[in-house]
């Protein structure tokens, strides 16, 4: 899947870049959905098997540790 981010997002995705440490849009954008996945409420939600069953899949971090990954400064 491809998708192009509209400027007005631009300035947000290139600060988390920095927060992030690099220079890859998808990482920062990957971060973002992954911590939209984090705060939800995964028992509730038909994505939630998908995601506690993967056998090569790290455990999903909690927002306070999401958060924790981003603040290096």
């Amino acid at each position: 899947m491809r998708v192009s981010i509209e400027k007005g997002y631009h300035p947000p995705i290139q600060k988390l870049m920095e927060q992030l440490q690099t220079d890859d849009p998808k990482l920062a954008v990957h971060h973002i959905i992954g911590c939209w996945i984090a705060a939800k409420d995964l028992s509730t939600q038909a994505i939630a098997p998908t995601l506690a069953t993967g056998t090569n899949q790290a455990p999903l971090l909690t927002g306070d540790e999401l958060a924790n990954l981003a603040d290096w400064g």
